[in-house]
């Protein structure tokens, strides 16, 4: 992320690292949703996950927020984060199919609105 400076230069700097769960992340999606009044940075991210010995297997998604804090850098907005809904398999976990609802921007948006609605 670049931040305006006061001398009207963008400083560039990071604002999230996600860790290897099984195998390297991949940022699958990332826009911008306006959420209790203020635009939130949204990010859908995924990993591949193999472990057929427990029968899990597929691919994990966790929805994360960012939202501007006060001093202009952006802080995980943890009412998304934290919510067990936005995290979740798609394939199989402990041998039993699973399907995860939010894996594109569309479908985060929508259970937002539904949820939310748009403010």
């Amino acid at each position: 992320m670049y931040n305006q400076a006061d001398s009207e230069l963008c400083n560039k700097s990071e604002f999230a690292r996600y860790s290897i769960e099984g195998s390297a992340p991949t940022v699958e999606s990332l826009f911008f949703y306006k959420l209790d009044g203020e635009i939130n940075l949204f990010t859908i991210v995924s990993w591949s996950i193999n472990n057929r010995g427990e029968g899990t297997y597929g691919t994990l998604y966790q929805v994360y927020a960012y939202r501007k804090s006060n001093d202009g850098s952006l802080k995980e907005n943890k009412k998304i984060t934290e919510n067990n809904e936005m995290t979740g398999m798609d394939g199989y976990d402990n041998g039993q199919q699973s399907t995860f609802p939010y894996r594109t921007a569309a479908d985060v948006k929508r259970a937002l609105y539904h949820f939310h609605g748009r403010s």
